[in-house]
């Protein structure tokens, strides 16, 4: 059986207006995913050591 994980990350908000003479947040919301496979997860992140 093939094990996944799964990393989920949000940016943004879902404009709300917390000043009255403000315009408000921002009108984008940003939601991103990557999966991997588990077996493989060490050298994608070694990979990305060498990035960063």
């Amino acid at each position: 059986m093939i094990a996944y994980r799964v990393y989920i990350d949000e940016s943004g908000d879902e404009c709300f207006k917390f000043l009255q003479k403000e315009e408000g947040s921002s009108r984008w919301f940003v939601l991103s995913a990557a999966e991997t496979q588990e077996a493989e997860e060490m050298t994608l992140l070694q990979k990305r050591c060498v990035v960063l």
